[in-house]
C-alpha cells in the first residue's frame, strides 16, 4: 500500500473535524443552550452530531488503509463533501466574517482531498517493477 501525503493530510483534516465536532458540547453549552428547539430537536441534533463524528473517524482510517484503487472513489467523495460543505456554510450561517473563514476551511478541506484523489489515480496507474515484462 503506497501512502501520499495527500493521503495523510486529508485524513487528518478529517480526524480533526471529528475532534472538533465533538467539542460543540462544551462550546455551544448543549444540551442546555438546545432547549429552545425543543426535545425531538435537541435529539435530534446531538445525535447527528455524535453520528457525523463517528464517520469522520471511520471516514479517515478508511481513506488511509484503502489500496489505491480504493481510495480515488473515497477521496473523490471527500472532495464533494467539504466542497458542498463550503457551499452550504453561506446559504445556511450568517455571512460573518468567521463564517467566511469557515468556507475557506471547508475549501481546503475540499482541495486536500481533490489531491488526494489525483495522487491515488497516479498511484493505481503506476506498473509495479515485480510486473514489468522481462526485456
Amino acid at each position: 500500500m503506497h501512502q501520499t501525503l495527500s493521503t495523510s493530510l486529508s485524513a487528518m483534516y478529517d480526524l480533526g473535524f471529528a475532534l472538533f465536532h465533538l467539542t460543540f458540547w462544551r462550546w455551544f453549552k448543549w444540551p442546555r443552550s438546545l432547549e429552545k428547539s425543543g426535545r425531538l430537536n435537541q435529539g435530534i441534533t446531538q445525535t447527528l452530531n455524535v453520528m457525523l463524528s463517528y464517520v469522520f473517524v471511520v471516514y479517515a482510517v478508511s481513506l488511509g488503509l484503502a489500496a489505491a484503487p480504493i481510495r480515488g472513489p473515497l477521496a473523490l467523495a471527500g472532495s464533494g463533501f467539504w466542497l458542498l460543505r463550503a457551499i452550504a456554510q453561506p446559504v445556511l450561517f450568517a455571512r460573518t466574517r468567521l463564517s467566511w473563514v469557515m468556507v475557506a476551511v471547508f475549501a481546503l478541506g475540499a482541495g486536500l482531498h481533490a489531491i488526494a484523489y489525483v495522487d491515488s489515480v497516479k498511484v493505481s496507474v503506476e506498473v509495479p517493477s515485480s510486473t514489468k515484462p522481462l526485456s
